[in-house]
């Protein structure tokens, strides 16, 4: 007899399921087969199931998830919010991850059932915490394998970089338990993943004793052939994927592969490791930028607020725009006129995915201060520390042995002092660095993407920007909009804010990006649909031209395959938008869906309509 929530066969005589906790289910008592909880008619021979008639609502159903969240996350799940979409289902782009152990049949076959059931709980112990780390949850549990998305209830606009890392994350944390019960019983432990990217229908599922939320549609299909196919202890990705998050990760092509239900074979690739932190424009930049347009007057104002260091006083620059706006290439264009100066500049970025993980943005900055790689040896770490400084590493290490600490390098053992204490001497060690190479020369000090600082580290900035106010210290900001709350600044604070660019500018980046002119149709709908963002404007072509919508002709010029009514939105577009309509109240977020129906414009009287008989 199996298990009718994660199959795997039960203990003779057992009540409970030993590998997810389920109760033995009832069995028909026409022809013997197993029944779940919600079965009203026997699946095997079709007779009525008897049910035991109750006074108040129906005993509830043990719910193995649910268990398991609560023992792995320190609590229940995070909560669904049961907003009207949720209720109803909502299309929206997710990441789907599936994660399987390999040979679980043998495994169980050659273990104990209690060192089964004990060799599972430590494997989840494990693999939960990875994927909720990076902010996945996951929707079901099947005995040694799950499924968990990124990206729903709540979208991230890195939703596949995060399933990606959660991923290699897993495989690797799952070394050391591997190797023990190799050493025990000479048994590998390894695992297969599967992992896609694409439009699904997300929310519940079920009735009212057992409701499950999950996605339907053809991306979590793939995901889950994709981690039937994988080797012992690979991560398959799909192309839609792929697309999404190279780059960020090495990978090897492992396709086209033949997949069952799909009449063309599918491209796929297995993911070797990260290649560190990078940003979007850094793998940009690798890429090849478009040409700088339409931000000559910004530029010039960052440009007039690093001369106005030479009468000694800080300056504090806050570039504001919307994702995509050219923030970051805004900074790029700044460190190449500098470039040739005695200047030094100090650079950090704020991330959606590293918010956890307190002061990352100023770790990064002087990891790459001092041009340190997280995976070189600690002796090569402290070369470079101690030849920044000029002096040997122990003089170093005495005089600023926080900030070796704050790098992850070897000092002698610390007094014990408060929280309170540490945290204001790490500050005043960092403060002392950036204040000494003030003394010399001009610094620039950056922190991009201020929108997804954490707490502790926005108090460090701030404590900066107190001790640097006197000293030619030029403090530059990215940010959204809506962000400016988290920005304190004393001394006088210039806002370069970046407005859409002009049809024109935009024009010449989708020419820079496709080599060629555009048919005449498509490039205003291109121009009109990237709302002046050269960012979205470059994915838009980029994409059409991946996926083979866009392509030259013998003659060299550009033709569209499809319909323009039929071409799709970029994948990456779509996480950015889909981020901040969740980042809205349910109301709201639900106004913007059927005002969308509407289109671009639309009267206010009609909107009222809709949400009227909504």
């Amino acid at each position: 007899m199996r298990c009718v929530t994660c199959g795997v066969e039960l203990i003779s005589g057992k009540k409970f399921c030993h590998a997810c906790g389920t109760a033995v289910g009832a069995r028909c008592r026409g022809c013997g087969a197993a029944l779940g909880s919600a079965f009203r008619f026997c699946p095997d021979c079709g007779l009525k199931v008897e049910i035991e008639e109750h006074e108040g609502p129906p005993p509830a159903v043990a719910d193995p998830l649910a268990t398991a969240l609560a023992r792995r996350t320190g609590g229940p799940a995070p909560a669904i919010v049961p907003t009207p979409s949720l209720i109803e289902g909502e299309r929206k782009q997710v990441t789907v991850l599936f994660c399987d152990l390999v040979g679980s049949v043998p495994i169980a076959e050659q273990l104990d059932p209690e060192e089964y059931h004990d060799l599972l709980e430590d494997y989840l112990d494990i693999v939960f915490p990875e994927i909720y780390r990076r902010e996945g949850v996951v929707n079901v549990l099947a005995g040694d394998g799950l499924m968990a998305l990124f990206g729903a209830p709540v979208a991230h606009e890195d939703s596949p970089e995060r399933a990606v890392a959660a991923a290699l994350a897993v495989r690797d944390a799952l070394a050391p338990l591997s190797a023990r019960l190799q050493a025990a019983h000479g048994i590998p432990l390894q695992i297969r993943i599967g992992i896609n990217t694409g439009p699904v229908v997300v929310g519940p599922v079920g009735n009212d004793r057992k409701m499950d939320y999950t996605a339907i549609g053809d991306t979590t299909n793939l995901a889950s052939r994709l981690q039937t196919l994988a080797r012992p202890g690979a991560i398959l990705i799909s192309e839609s994927t792929y697309r999404l998050v190279r780059g960020f990760f090495a990978v090897e092509s492992v396709g086209p592969l033949g997949v069952r239900g799909k009449i063309e074979p599918v491209n796929a690739y297995a993911v070797t490791e990260w290649r560190g932190a990078k940003s979007k424009f850094a793998l940009a930049e690798e890429r090849g930028l478009t040409p700088f347009v339409g931000r000559e007057a910004e530029l010039s104002r960052l440009v007039d607020a690093f001369a106005r260091l030479v009468d000694g006083h800080a300056q504090a620059v806050a570039v504001v725009g919307d994702a995509g706006s050219g923030k970051s290439r805004l900074l790029f264009e700044l460190r190449r006129h500098l470039a040739g100066s005695n200047v030094a500049i100090f650079e950090g970025r704020c991330s959606s995915m590293m918010r956890t993980l307190p002061y990352h943005p100023f770790m990064a900055m002087m990891a790459r201060w001092f041009d340190l790689d997280w995976d070189e040896s600690v002796e090569d770490s402290c070369a470079k520390v101690a030849a920044k400084f000029g002096a040997a590493y122990e003089a170093v290490e005495s005089t600023y042995p926080l900030l070796c600490r704050f790098l992850s390098l070897p000092i002698e053992q610390l007094a014990e002092m408060p929280a309170d204490e540490l945290k204001r001497e790490t500050f005043d060690a960092i403060g002392r660095l950036v204040l000494g190479e003030a003394r010399a020369r001009p610094v620039v000090l950056v922190i991009e993407d201020l929108h997804w600082i954490d707490e502790p580290s926005r108090e460090m900035l701030d404590d900066l920007v107190r001790r640097l106010a006197g000293s030619p210290v030029l403090i530059i900001v990215t940010h959204r909009p809506e962000a400016s709350a988290h920005w304190h600044v004393a001394s006088t604070l210039t806002q370069v804010a970046l407005r859409p660019l002009s049809d024109a500018d935009i024009v010449e980046v989708i020419h820079a990006v496709a080599g060629a002119p555009l048919p005449p149709k498509l490039e205003r709908v291109i121009v009109a649909k990237s709302g002046g963002s050269p960012y979205y404007a470059e994915e838009l072509v980029r994409s059409l031209m991946e996926e083979g919508h866009l392509v030259r002709t013998p003659g060299g010029d550009l033709a569209l395959t499809k319909p323009l009514a039929e071409l799709p939105i970029p994948g990456t577009i779509q996480e950015v938008i889909a981020a901040r309509l969740d980042a809205l109240g349910a109301s709201s977020k639900r106004v913007v869906q059927v005002a969308a129906v509407l289109g671009r414009q639309f009267r206010s009287r009609q909107l009222a309509t809709l949400l009227a008989g909504d």
